[in-house]
């Protein structure tokens, strides 16, 4: 798996993302973006189930957030 090509991938979603208002559009957003990358499907399956699972932008943020610290490296394990 290649962390950079997720983080940047993940920095460009986020940009987008964090200004949105309205979870459903966030949550499609995040889906469509990710189906156009080129990134492992594992990982694609993964963020997408994950973004899709969020009720709220504040969880749909939290995520985001959570998935930049994973691949940068900064997370806890």
């Amino acid at each position: 798996m290649s962390n950079i090509k997720i983080k940047s991938v993940l920095n460009q979603i986020t940009e987008k993302v964090f200004p949105m208002k309205n979870v459903d559009e966030a949550k499609a957003f995040v889906t469509k973006f990710i189906e156009d990358k080129d990134i492992n499907e594992y990982d694609k399956r993964s963020i997408t189930q994950n973004v899709n699972n969020c009720t709220s932008m504040y969880g749909v943020n939290k995520y985001l957030c959570n998935a930049l610290l994973k691949y940068e490296g900064l997370s806890i394990k």
